[in-house]
């Protein structure tokens, strides 16, 4: 019995050890996978605002180069109007310049336009970009709480596991014992409890024809080193639950956290009583160092 339940309490650890190291590996890809979707969102934002801002300087290029040749044709009218014969004649003005200098204006605006959009998108994306650290920070925190909860999860493994080697070990050595002692047992009941056993003088025919009796006392020394032996057991068994008992008291006063919703310190608690049979018995001090121990932790 003590075999299998360490053997459940062994497995359900190890499951719960199982899906914490699912859920970190899951962590760990989806952290990897924002990282890189972060990082190819800005690079193409840089290279998009690099692109707008290489055309806005060749607008404004374009621009200043049509500013400039309109000032010069302005200046080559007035001249020529200052140059030329009082006639008055009506010349038609050329508004083709002014009209390609206002479209590349309304494109310039157009392109500061989209580049402040960009721009905002940018902060928009920083700004997600920080979030996402932040999360991920988190994300390190409880992947380094889920390390601590596995390596604690498998010293408990482990300790369960020797605990239910050395007990099968103790059981197995029970049982040999129990089955040389039952002889000895049976033949100790047999005798009285004198160190000494007298037992009925026999009548003897002496060879010149007297008869005598011969009492015969058969001492009968007890074996100390099979009794010695019969204690050593107990003894053992005693101070193994006394080490379970200080182990659990361990587990109580830290903080093991919920696996599945369900506390584990109440779970351990539960079931090392259940295995001790601690339930069966009107009063026992594990329940006392148990409460002891839950009232200290809390103040």
């Amino acid at each position: 019995m003590n075999h299998l339940q360490a053997a459940r309490e062994t497995g359900a650890l190890k499951e719960a050890k199982d899906k914490l190291e699912k859920r970190v590996e899951e962590l760990t890809w989806r952290l990897g996978l924002e990282k890189r979707l972060r990082t190819d969102l800005e690079e193409a934002k840089a290279q998009e605002i690099a692109k707008l801002q290489e055309t806005l300087h060749d607008l404004q290029l374009q621009v200043e180069e049509a500013k400039t040749m309109a000032t010069k044709e302005r200046e080559a009218a007035r001249k020529a109007i200052e140059e030329a014969p009082p006639v008055i004649k009506e010349t038609p003005v050329l508004v083709e310049d002014t009209e390609k200098v206002n479209s590349l204006t309304a494109e310039v605006d157009q392109l500061k336009a989209l580049l402040q959009t960009e721009r905002q998108a940018t902060e928009t994306a920083k700004k997600e970009h920080a979030e996402a650290e932040r999360r991920n920070e988190e994300l390190m925190k409880k992947f380094e709480g889920a390390e601590k909860k596995i390596e604690q999860l498998q010293d408990t493994a482990q300790r369960l596991e020797e605990k239910a080697t050395n007990m099968e070990s103790e059981n197995k050595v029970l049982r040999q014992q129990a089955v040389a002692i039952s002889p000895t047992a049976k033949a100790l009941a047999a005798y009285p409890k004198s160190p000494f056993q007298l037992r009925t003088p026999e009548i003897v025919n002496a060879p010149n024809g007297e008869v005598k009796s011969s009492p015969d006392v058969t001492p009968i020394s007890l074996n100390l080193k099979e009794l010695e032996a019969e204690e050593k057991p107990q003894k053992s068994l005693n101070e193994k639950q006394q080490e379970n008992q200080d182990l659990l008291i361990k587990c109580v006063s830290q903080d093991l956290g919920f696996s599945s919703g369900r506390a584990i310190a109440a779970c351990v608690i539960y079931r090392c009583l259940l295995h001790w049979r601690s339930f069966e018995v009107e009063r026992t001090g594990v329940f006392d160092r148990i409460i002891q121990t839950i009232g200290s932790a809390i103040e």
